[in-house]
C-alpha cells in the first residue's frame, strides 16, 4: 500500500461525508446508508486492484469490508491467502500510515479454516475474494467446509457469545444497533448460518435487506454525527430527537417504532436459526398462553424471542418500540413487558433477591400441603399481571383503567376461570396504587388505610400486588430498587399484610426498618422496645444501648421526650469521639419515645465505645461539606419528606441534623444508608408553617 493509495482513500472518504452531509440536509438519508457503505468498499477496492501488492498477497475481504457494509470508521478485515513477503509488506506499510488494516494468513494454504477461530470461520463464509482469479479457490474451501461443518458446536459457541454481547448491549432506549439484539452483529450471523445451511447466498440478502439498508443507515448517522466517540454504535438520546428528521421526518416515536421493528426482525430470524425452528411456533393462541403460565423463567425469553404470544396478544406487535422518553424507564414496553415475565417467573421460582420480595414469596408460597390451590393460584394471578399490566399502554385514556377492561374480556376469550380473571383486572387497575402510596403518601394513616380498604383490599390482594410493584420496578430499571425505596415499601407490608411478629407482639405500629430486623433481631428488639417503654412511661431516658453484631457495632439512643437539636447532640457526640455513622435508623413515637439507632465505624469493641462516650463532649467545628443533590422527594400537609445525596465526609449526617435543627425544624424520621462513597439520606420532618418547600431547600442549600 502506497501513500498514493492512501491519498486516493482519503479523497474517497472525504467525498463520501460531503454526499452524506448533502443528503442529511435534504433530509433523504433513509436509503443513503447501503449506497454509500456500497461506494465506499467498490471505490476502495478499485484503489488497491492496481497495486501488484495486493494482487500477489491474494486478500479474502471479511467482515464488514466482505459484505460491504462498510462506514467510516470501519477497520478492514482481510484473510490473505498469498505471498507471505507481499503481505508483510502491505501490514508494514498501513500500520506506518494509518490503514485501520487487521490482517491474518491461514494456519495451512490447503485448508483456511484449519485451527481458526469459530468467528473467523463465520466471516469467510461471507468473504470475497479482491481478485476474480482468487474467488473460485475461496467457494472451493467453503464447499469442502460445509461438508464437515461441526453445526452444534458452532451453535453453542454462537450462543454463548451473544448472551456476553447482550449482557453488555441489552435492549435499552439507547440501543446499539451493530452488537445489541437483533442489531447488525446478529444479522451477519444469520446470514453466514443462511449461507452455511442452503446452497446459495441470496436467501439470506433478500430475507433481511430492508432491515440491513434501515440499520446501515442509522450507523452512518451516528458514525458522523453521534454525540459518543466512544459509544459510536450507540443510539443515545441526544441525537435521537435529531436523527428522527432525516429519516423522511419520521416522528420521534415513529422511528423507534420502525428501529425497533427491524431488530425485532433480525431477532426473530436469529432465534429460527439457532435456537427453534418455526415451525414449532405454536398455532392456537389460547396454547400459547398455556405455554406461557406453564414456562420457566429460563424459557420465557425464548417463548417470546418465537412469539407464540403474538397471535392472542397483538398489543405485543403494537407495543414494540414504543419509548418513554425519561431518565426512569430504561426498555421499550414489549421489552419492559418480558422483563417484568421474566422477573415474575423468577419470584415463583422463589429466586427473586430483594429481602422484602422474598418475604412475600413466604406469605404467598406457603410450603404446606394444604394450601396448594393458594399456591397455583397465586402464580397464575402473578404471570398474568406481569403480561396484562401494560398492555394498554399508548391507547386513549389511563393505561391502568383501560387495561383493566380489556384484560377481563382478553382473560375470558382465552378460557381463564372468571375468578381468576376478576383478580388480574383488579390488580391490573391498581398496578401503581402501592408505588404511589410508599413513595408520595402516608401508608401508616388512617385515612389511607381506609381508602385501600374502600378499593377492596385485603391481605392476599395486597401481598399479590406489593410484590409486583416490586417487580415492576425492578423490571423498569434493574437499579431503580433502591434501599430506601425498599425501605418504603416495607411499610405496604407491615400496614396492609399483617405480618406476624411485632404486630402480634403490640408493637405493630412502629416502622422498624428491616435491615435493623435482619441484624439485631426481632426478639432483641422487642425486648429493647419494652425498656424504652417502661422509660418513657417514668418520663426518663433508657440507658446507652451498645450492640455487637459480626463484628459492627450498633448504638442505640434513647429520650422519653423529643425536642428540636436533639438528634443533632447525639450525632454531634458520636462525631466528635471519632464514631462515623453508616447507618441511621432514626424515629419518634408516642408510646416509645425518641428512638435511634445508628451503625458506626471507626470502633472494634464496646468497652472503648463506652469509655469514650463517657467523655465530656468538646465543642465541634464542622469542616465544608458538599452534597450532590438535595430535593423534596414526596409532600403533604403534614410532613416533608427530603432526599439528600453526596459522597461521604465524616461528620455529615451531624451537620445535617445542625442545620436542620438550626431552622427549627423537627425531624420526625431518618434513614441513613452509605454505599461504598456515596450517601442516601432520607429525612422525614415536620411541615414549616412559615416557608414553602422551596424557600425550606433554598435555605439549607445555603449551609453547604
Amino acid at each position: 500500500m502506497a501513500t498514493a493509495d492512501i491519498q486516493a482513500l482519503i479523497e474517497l472518504r472525504t467525498q463520501l461525508e460531503k454526499e452524506f452531509q448533502d443528503a442529511v440536509k435534504s433530509a433523504s438519508v433513509k436509503n443513503f446508508g447501503p449506497r454509500s457503505s456500497r461506494k465506499y468498499s467498490v471505490g476502495l477496492e478499485k484503489i488497491l486492484k492496481k497495486n501488484l501488492l495486493w494482487r500477489a498477497a491474494k486478500p479474502i475481504l471479511l467482515g464488514s469490508w466482505g459484505e460491504r457494509t462498510l462506514t467510516l470508521q470501519s477497520d478492514f478485515e482481510v484473510l490473505f491467502v498469498g505471498d507471505e513477503r507481499s503481505v508483510g509488506f502491505i501490514v508494514q506499510e498501513a500500520a506506518r500510515l494509518g490503514f485501520p488494516l487487521r490482517a491474518r494468513m491461514p494456519a495451512s494454504k490447503k485448508n483456511w479454516f484449519y485451527r481458526a477461530d469459530y468467528r473467523d470461520e463465520l466471516a469467510l463464509f461471507l468473504g470475497r475474494a479482491l481478485f476474480l482469479q482468487d474467488e473460485k479457490s475461496l467457494q472451493k474451501q467453503i464447499s469442502s467446509r460445509k461438508k464437515k461443518f461441526p453445526e452444534l458446536r458452532f451453535k453453542k459457541l454462537i450462543l454463548k457469545e451473544r448472551k456476553i454481547r447482550h449482557e453488555k448491549y441489552p435492549w435499552s432506549v439507547e440501543p446499539n444497533v451493530k452488537f445489541g439484539p437483533g442489531g447488525l452483529r446478529d444479522l451477519s450471523l444469520v446470514k453466514a448460518w443462511v449461507k452455511i445451511k442452503s446452497k446459495s447466498r441470496v436467501h439470506s440478502d433478500l430475507k433481511l435487506k430492508s432491515c440491513e439498508n434501515f440499520l446501515l443507515s442509522v450507523r452512518w448517522y451516528l458514525h458522523l454525527f453521534g454525540a459518543s466517540k466512544v459509544r459510536k454504535d450507540q443510539l443515545l438520546k441526544e441525537v435521537s430527537i435529531e436523527i428522527t428528521k432525516f429519516f423522511h421526518g419520521l416522528e420521534q416515536k415513529k422511528f423507534y417504532r420502525s428501529l425497533y421493528q427491524q431488530f425485532q426482525k433480525v431477532d426473530a430470524e436469529f432465534f429460527s436459526c439457532f435456537e427453534k425452528s418455526r415451525s414449532k411456533r405454536t398455532a392456537s393462541a389460547a396454547s400459547g398462553l398455556g405455554r406461557y403460565l406453564k414456562a420457566s423463567s429460563e424459557d420465557l425469553g425464548s417463548l417470546f424471542r418465537s412469539q407464540a404470544l403474538h397471535k392472542s396478544l397483538p398489543d405485543l406487535d403494537r407495543l414494540t418500540g414504543y419509548v418513554q422518553f425519561d431518565q426512569y424507564h430504561l426498555y421499550p414496553a414489549n421489552k419492559h413487558i418480558e422483563q417484568a415475565c421474566v422477573l415474575t417467573a423468577q419470584f415463583v421460582e422463589g429466586r427473586f433477591s430483594s429481602p422484602l420480595a422474598q418475604k412475600l414469596h413466604g406469605f404467598l408460597f406457603p410450603k404446606s400441603a394444604r394450601f396448594a390451590q393458594v399456591r397455583s393460584e397465586n402464580k397464575v394471578i402473578l404471570k398474568l399481571l406481569a403480561l396484562f399490566h401494560d398492555l394498554s399502554k399508548g391507547l386513549q385514556g389511563d393505561h391502568s383503567e383501560v387495561g383493566s377492561v380489556r384484560t377481563e374480556k382478553i382473560l375470558i376469550q382465552l378460557g381463564i376461570s372468571r375468578e381468576i380473571s376478576e383478580e388480574v383486572k383488579f390488580l391490573v387497575a391498581e398496578h401503581l396504587t402501592f408505588s404511589h402510596l410508599a413513595f408520595r403518601g402516608q401508608p401508616a394513616q388512617a385515612t389511607s388505610k381506609k381508602v385501600i380498604k374502600e378499593k377492596g383490599f385485603n391481605p392476599r390482594r395486597s401481598a399479590l400486588l406489593l410484590a409486583f410493584t416490586v417487580i415492576d420496578i425492578v423490571a423498569t430499571n434493574p437499579s431503580a430498587l433502591t434501599s430506601w425505596k425498599e425501605t418504603l415499601l416495607e411499610q405496604i407490608w407491615k400496614h396492609y399484610i399483617a405480618e406476624p411478629g411485632l404486630l402480634w407482639r403490640g408493637y405493630g405500629d412502629i416502622s422498624l426498618d428491616q435491615v435493623l430486623m435482619d441484624e439485631l433481631g426481632e426478639d432483641f428488639l422487642v425486648e429493647d422496645l419494652q425498656a424504652c417503654e417502661r422509660a418513657c412511661s417514668e418520663q426518663r431516658a433508657e440507658d446507652l444501648k451498645i450492640q455487637q453484631v459480626k463484628g459492627m457495632i450498633w448504638v442505640r439512643l434513647h429520650d422519653s421526650q423529643d425536642r428540636i437539636g436533639l438528634l443533632a447532640d447525639g450525632l454531634t457526640q458520636l462525631f466528635s469521639i471519632g464514631a462515623s455513622v453508616d447507618q441511621a435508623f432514626v424515629l419518634t413515637h408516642p408510646r416509645i419515645g425518641v428512638y435511634d439507632w445508628f451503625k458506626i465505624a471507626g470502633f472494634t469493641e464496646v468497652e472503648s465505645l463506652k469509655k469514650r462516650w463517657a467523655w465530656k463532649q468538646k465543642k465541634v467545628e464542622f469542616p465544608q461539606y458538599h452534597l450532590q443533590k438535595i430535593e423534596i422527594f414526596s409532600e403533604d400537609q403534614e410532613v416533608l419528606r427530603i432526599l439528600v445525596k453526596g459522597e461521604d465526609q465524616k461528620g455529615l449526617l451531624a451537620y445535617l441534623a445542625h442545620v436542620l435543627s438550626g431552622l427549627g425544624l423537627r425531624i420526625l424520621e431518618l434513614r441513613a444508608t452509605t454505599w461504598g462513597q456515596r450517601v442516601e439520606d432520607m429525612v422525614v420532618i415536620q411541615r414549616p408553617a412559615a416557608l414553602s418547600s422551596q424557600e425550606l431547600i433554598s435555605l439549607i442549600q445555603e449551609q453547604f
